[in-house]
């Protein structure tokens, strides 16, 4: 039982992002005390905050337009020359592996992070990353952190 309550409190100190004084706040609360990211209002727009969602929607919109006319120009090797595209120059493959590189890192980052920051729906990021394409799915992730850093820093705030 000591054990488990033990793993508790070190869970809940990795939780804490910025400052030690907030780590030694959640150190001394446990989970019971806290509450619920639910119930803790509305989330409150920053300039950082409005920025990644401009991005998020930007990440979206411009990749959609060159797909949506490379597959919709009713070319019959449209998937084959999207998937040979990549590897067709020393270049564009060189290109190619610097993006599969950084999509796998910040999936292993994304997993990681949300897991320290107890976020919840971090398959829908990891899905958009592969399904839309990195800018979006970084955007939006790091719009969802920054509203998750929100709620941690009010449920310490109503706690204390």
């Amino acid at each position: 039982m000591q054990i488990a309550e033990d793993e508790e409190r070190v869970e809940t100190i990795l939780v804490a992002t910025y400052s030690k004084s907030l780590c030694q706040t959640l150190a001394s609360k446990p989970n019971k005390e806290r509450k619920s990211m639910d119930t803790l209002g509305p989330i409150r727009w920053s300039l950082i905050t409005i920025i990644y969602f401009a991005m998020a929607i930007v990440g979206f919109t411009l990749p959609m337009i060159c797909f949506g006319y490379h597959f919709g120009s009713g070319m019959a090797d449209a998937w084959p020359q999207f998937f040979a595209a990549p590897w067709l120059t020393w270049a564009t493959a060189g290109f190619s592996w610097d993006l599969f590189i950084t999509a796998t890192t910040l999936v292993i980052w994304i997993c990681a992070e949300s897991r320290r920051l107890s976020m919840r729906g971090v398959g829908w990021n990891l899905a958009i990353v592969f399904l839309v394409g990195m800018s979006f799915a970084l955007s939006v992730f790091l719009l969802r952190r920054e509203w998750q850093i929100q709620n941690i820093a009010k449920s310490l705030n109503t706690t204390s």
